[in-house]
Formats: C-alpha cells, sequence, structure tokens
C-alpha cells in the first residue's frame, strides 16, 4: 500500500483499534511509494547495505501492535528509525517491554529506550 502521502519519510506505519485497554485490530502498511529498498530474501543471498531488512520492519511494526512505543536507544529493535543493511531481532529490551505490559507479575525492568510518542 502506499503511503506516501500519509507519511513520506517512513518505512512503514501501524493502526491500531482498540476497545478499551484491549487491541482489537492493526493494520502494518508498508512505505511502498518514496523508492525505499526493502530486503525479503529474494534479491540477493544476503541483506545489502542499502536495502532496510523487510523481517525487521515487520518485528518493529508487531512491536508496535503489541503497544510497545518507539525506543530512543539506537540499535534497538524499536528505535525510531531502522538502518539500511541492518538486522533487528526481538532483543532483551522489546522482551522486556513485552512482559512489562502484559505480565502482572514480572519485577524486571520495562524497555531501556524510553517510550517516544
Amino acid at each position: 500500500m502506499n503511503i506516501a502521502n500519509q507519511c513520506n519519510d517512513c518505512l512503514a506505519i501501524t493502526d491500531k483499534a482498540s476497545n478499551g485497554n484491549t487491541f482489537t485490530q492493526f493494520t502494518v502498511k508498508v512505505n511502498i511509494g518514496s523508492g525505499y529498498a526493502f530486503y525479503d530474501g529474494t534479491q540477493a543471498p544476503s541483506l545489502p547495505p542499502n536495502y532496510f531488512d523487510l523481517a525487521s520492519l515487520m518485528r518493529h511494526e508487531f512491536g508496535h501492535s503489541l503497544g510497545l512505543c518507539h525506543s530512543n536507544a539506537a540499535g534497538l529493535l524499536m528505535f525510531t528509525n531502522l538502518a539500511q543493511g541492518q538486522v533487528y531481532p526481538i532483543d532483551n529490551d522489546a522482551a522486556d517491554g513485552d512482559a512489562f505490559i502484559y505480565n502482572p507479575s514480572y519485577n524486571g525492568p520495562g524497555p531501556t529506550g524510553g517510550c517516544i510518542p
């Protein structure tokens, strides 16, 4: 879906619908209208340095669908700007954030990067 008219310089947008504190639906829209190159595993045997890793982008956006916010710490999955040529696995920060939100008996740290609206 072309979302360039909504967000010209972003890679993707996640829209969420909720009923109170419960998410009922989410939609991920990838920005194919601004000339970004996304690597899906079919273009080359490994991620080219000028491509964005589509799997990492989906992990990031699915993090939003779970309620995670942007991190202000570079290199983390939920960082505001994912870099070209980088693979972002589900890191401890995202896992801690998920546990912080959904596990009422969790006593560990929240997301280290903080939350940027």
